[in-house]
């Protein structure tokens, strides 16, 4: 197992997560610290950084286990479907007004992050 690629991709879940962080940092600005994530780079790192052909070969590397593995990849798909749908230079705000796929990604990031946490 991987801490610090793990570290980075809870860090990431964590901000998705993190409706007092939406409202506040991505949709007013207002920043608490300089290691809060923005929208965009928490999107990148679940979408980009963690691409693979295989996602089982994150197993043991950055996921525990097969209930890990199936919540993010749930997680991914809906940001997948986020960014298409917002595309690759969308807002939070544009995440926000896309509504049921904007709330999908919220449900999957709240379940994978409890999962990371266990």
């Amino acid at each position: 197992m991987n801490p610090h690629i793990r570290s980075r991709l809870s860090d990431a879940v964590a901000a998705l997560s993190d409706e007092e962080l939406h409202e506040r940092r991505w949709l007013r600005g207002v920043m608490m610290n300089e290691d809060e994530m923005d929208f965009d780079d928490a999107v990148l790192l679940v979408v980009d950084e963690f691409a693979t052909p295989d996602p089982r070969e994150l197993i043991g590397h950055v996921l525990v286990d097969e209930r890990e593995l199936a919540a993010f990849v749930h997680l991914s798909d809906a940001l997948e479907r986020l960014v298409t749908t917002i595309g690759k230079f969308g807002t939070f705000q544009d995440a926000v007004n896309s509504g049921k796929i904007w709330q999908e990604c919220l449900d999957a990031a709240q379940t994978l992050r409890g999962l990371l946490h266990e």
